[in-house]
C-alpha cells in the first residue's frame, strides 16, 4: 500500500506541472505503482537472500553438520544407514567402523550424510 500511495503522490506532482487527462493519470498511476513495487521487491529479495544464507532454521543440512552419534551396528566402507536423533539417515563412510564408535557428520551431499570417526 505504501507504493500505491507514493505513486498517487507522484501523479499529483506530475499533474501540478503538466496538465494531463484523467485517463493518462490512471495510466501513469499504474506505471508508477508497478515500477515502484517491482523495484522494492528486487531490493527486498536481495536482502532476504543474503540474510537467509546465515540462518539455520529449517535447513536440515546446516543443522546436521557437526552432530555426533554412536553407531548401533558395524558399518562397512561406503554407503550405510545411521540413526541420528529420531531418524535413520543414509550415510557414507570412507572407513569400516565397528559398532559403539562415536561418529561425526562432516558434510551433507543431498540426503546422504558424510561421516567420520569423532576424535
Amino acid at each position: 500500500m505504501l507504493w500505491l500511495g507514493i505513486s498517487a503522490m507522484l501523479v499529483g506532482i506530475v499533474l501540478a506541472f503538466v496538465p494531463i487527462s484523467w485517463q493518462l493519470q490512471w495510466v501513469s498511476f499504474g506505471v508508477f505503482s508497478l515500477a515502484l513495487t517491482w523495484l522494492w521487491w528486487r531490493k527486498q529479495h536481495k536482502v532476504d537472500k543474503h540474510s537467509d544464507q546465515q540462518r539455520d532454521l529449517n535447513q536440515k543440512d546446516k543443522q546436521l553438520l557437526g552432530q555426533t552419534t554412536i553407531l548401533e551396528e558395524d558399518i562397512n566402507r561406503g554407503k550405510c544407514r545411521i540413526k541420528l536423533g529420531d531418524t535413520s539417515w543414509s550415510a557414507y563412510s570412507d572407513k569400516a567402523l565397528p559398532s559403539g564408535t562415536l561418529v561425526k557428520v562432516i558434510d551433507v551431499d543431498g540426503i546422504t550424510l558424510l561421516i567420520e570417526r569423532a576424535d
